[in-house]
């Protein structure tokens, strides 16, 4: 027997299961993860869940995008091996423009060495 949760009393569910519904790659979920960034992104917005969603897709767009840059980038220049190539994929997917930035730096590095 758990006890309930004192927000919405609810049986409180284990920890694991908790952060498997937080993580998901939904807006629902960076809403019940990060309560008031999701809050005040909804105050800005005018309440519209919509907007707050299309924020959230174009965000994970955006950095799928970046990272297929990187991939093209590194392919181009014949650097592209499992060595490489997933390092710099996860990198510029989960950080994005700050990575990309020394990517783009170490190619421009490599064309004026030649």
């Amino acid at each position: 027997h758990r006890s309930p949760c004192p927000c919405c009393l609810r049986p409180a569910l284990p920890p694991c299961v908790r952060w498997r519904r937080r993580l998901h790659l939904y807006p629902e979920g960076t809403q019940a993860a990060i309560p008031t960034v999701a809050t005040f992104c909804m105050t800005c917005l005018g309440g519209s869940p919509a907007v707050l969603a299309f924020i959230f897709y174009g965000g994970w767009a955006a950095h799928l995008g970046e990272a297929c840059y990187a991939m093209h980038l590194l392919a181009s220049r014949k650097w592209l091996r499992a060595a490489t190539g997933v390092p710099w994929f996860l990198s510029v997917f989960l950080v994005g423009y700050p990575s990309l930035v020394k990517l783009v730096k170490a190619a421009r590095r490599s064309d004026r060495a030649k």
